[in-house]
């Protein structure tokens, strides 16, 4: 996983070396012409991606024939309707073309509802991830956007500040194939390892603004930031599968890329709103980067509560040992376990004969 993500960095790398001299050159490039070039750069990568096919073996593209067999078996069942269904097709024509929109909009809106499984967030551990990454995702792109910003507001030199940034994906690179190898050891706990990645990440960040005109310590919060959100991206998917079961990895990951995109799109412009609102003072980022590396700390620190909230699912969901023995099978979990520590009286032979 971490070599297969190793491509976004370097493709940071390059693009953060090369685009400043297109937009410099005295060509037709500045930075509107740049920005379309780089769309057409992306789009080459939607032609990439279409021609990636999933494995017939996935859940999800499992599930996809699923629903495929389903629309078809419908249309079957339409086209040899009775004259009822005959008759209330003919009513939907009757309809004004303004209800039709909205036939089609809705019918378009639960398509896309049926693709999330929102029941996954009535898992306690899931949806703590989910809220870290909620919180992860709202500073994750400071950096990204700021750290030329805090180095010419630091007086670093013109030409070394996108070193910063350089420093960043170069780390990153690593950081995903080290802690992805450390990962995959026995002996290494993924979870703690995953919330290491975060608290370490949400430090650099706050140590940032405290940088000062050399550019090496700008370099410094850089990599720090790039290894550990390296390894963070790269944790998510080994976490997804501990908490939920690969089966349901697909789903997962919708739900999770899904509140992360709220949290890109909400975040960029809180950013950007307090860096305007701070501007006039002499360190217009030191609480901007504060609070959102304070976002990422949090969104670590909080994971600890996942080992509780699945030892609490397990002592309630899971029959114990003596039930299985006894074969008090009816008894849920819950009602056995209050029975047993609130009557001195109760035993297993009780609830046989109950």
């Amino acid at each position: 996983m971490g070599i297969a993500v190793c491509g976004s960095g370097l493709g940071t790398l390059v693009f953060s070396a090369v685009m400043p001299y297109v937009i410099n050159a005295p060509l037709w490039f500045d930075y509107r012409g740049a920005l379309p070039l780089e769309a057409v750069i992306i789009f080459i990568c939607v032609i990439f991606g279409a021609a990636m096919i999933p494995l017939p073996q996935e859940p999800s593209e499992i599930r996809r024939v699923e629903r495929k067999a389903r629309r078809k078996a419908k249309q079957q069942v339409f086209k040899t309707g009775t004259a009822t269904s005959q008759s209330d097709e003919q009513q939907k024509k009757l309809l004004p073309t303004n209800q039709k929109r909205k036939l089609k909009k809705k019918l378009f809106l639960t398509k896309i509802a049926e693709q999330i499984d929102l029941n996954l967030l009535k898992d306690a551990a899931f949806a703590l991830f989910v809220i870290s990454n909620v919180l992860t995702n709202l500073g994750f792109y400071v950096l990204y956007n700021f750290a030329h910003d805090l180095a010419a507001d630091a007086k670093v030199i013109e030409h070394k500040r996108h070193w910063i940034i350089m420093s960043i994906v170069i780390c990153t690179c690593f950081g995903r194939v080290i802690i992805g190898y450390l990962a995959d050891r026995s002996w290494v706990n993924r979870l703690i390892l995953y919330n290491i990645t975060l608290i370490i990440a949400g430090i650099a960040t706050m140590f940032a603004p405290f940088c000062n005109y050399f550019v090496q310590t700008h370099m410094t919060y850089a990599g720090l930031f790039g290894f550990f959100s390296g390894g963070y991206v790269d944790l998510i998917s080994t976490i997804i599968v501990d908490l939920v079961g690969v089966d349901k990895l697909s789903d997962a990951l919708d739900v999770l890329l899904l509140f992360q995109g709220f949290a890109v799109v909400i975040g960029t412009p809180i950013v950007g709103t307090m860096r305007d609102a701070f501007s006039g003072s002499n360190r217009s980022y030191f609480w901007l980067y504060l609070i959102f590396g304070g976002s990422i700390l949090l969104s670590g620190l909080i994971l600890f509560g996942i080992p509780v909230l699945k030892r609490r699912k397990e002592l309630y969901q899971q029959p114990t040992k003596h039930q299985l023995q006894m074969g008090v099978l009816s008894f849920s979990n819950k009602t056995y376990l209050y029975l047993k520590n609130n009557n001195n009286n109760f035993n297993s032979t009780t609830c046989l004969e109950q």
